[in-house]
């Protein structure tokens, strides 16, 4: 049984809409591992959404450029890496689209402690770890410039 588009991206459309809303954006390049199947029909499916949803997206569409990460392009076909790669993007050759994989690697200790919590703790862990990571990314910015 074949899962339709529209519930198969439901969570991703949602997170996306959602992050967009009530914003005023004039440009926005998204890095998404499968962008190159998520951006397909992506306006047929935001149609499905309430009108207050869809109004950011419908403004910022033609200005929306979507890129795989450059890790997981090399997985993709020859036509997805040149449509898709940020090394053809103005202002983001030297990006690799990465950065949000990249605590991945420290939370991923955390996962013989977790499999032994409840669902509450362990969401409660995952904040305060993923919080106290952003911390450090925040209050470090001023020596990287």
């Amino acid at each position: 049984m074949q899962i339709s588009n529209l519930c198969r991206y439901a969570n991703m459309d949602y997170i996306f809409l959602s992050s967009i809303t009530g914003t005023s954006l004039s440009y926005l390049s998204i890095s998404y591992d499968i962008a190159c199947q998520w951006s397909r029909n992506l306006a047929k499916r935001v149609a499905k959404y309430p009108s207050d949803m869809q109004a950011a997206f419908l403004m910022l569409d033609p200005y929306i450029r979507y890129f795989v990460p450059k890790f997981h392009l090399t997985a993709h076909g020859e036509k997805c890496q040149s449509i898709f790669s940020l090394n053809w993007n103005r202002w983001s050759a030297r990006t690799d689209g990465e950065g949000i994989e990249r605590g991945w690697s420290l939370v991923n200790l955390l996962a013989t402690m977790l499999r032994e919590m409840g669902p509450g703790f362990r969401h409660d862990t995952f904040d305060n770890h993923w919080s106290a990571l952003n911390w450090r990314k925040l209050t470090g910015l001023g020596l990287s410039f």
